[in-house]
């Protein structure tokens, strides 16, 4: 899926990713490829990580934020 990672000091992440974890408040997610569309609140101070197609692992602290998963398989993650 392609995959964005956003902060306000700019992009950290564009590309393809076979997986997201994230903490939210409702509980930790596992975004796969093709998942169901989602909008989703991140838990405050929780961790988000994602497994790059290349198979590195990426983390970032998300002191808030929120994700959305597209219809066209677009993964769009914003962190304040």
């Amino acid at each position: 899926m392609h995959t964005r990672v956003y902060t306000l000091r700019g992009p950290m992440f564009e590309g393809k990713a076979k997986k997201l974890n994230a903490k939210t408040l409702s509980g930790e997610i596992t975004i796969l490829d093709h998942h169901q569309p989602l909008v989703s609140v991140l838990a405050k101070n929780g961790l988000v990580w994602l497994e790059a197609e290349d198979g590195v692992r990426h983390e970032y602290l998300a002191p808030s934020g929120f994700l959305h998963m597209n219809g066209a398989n677009e993964l769009t993650v914003f962190l304040d």
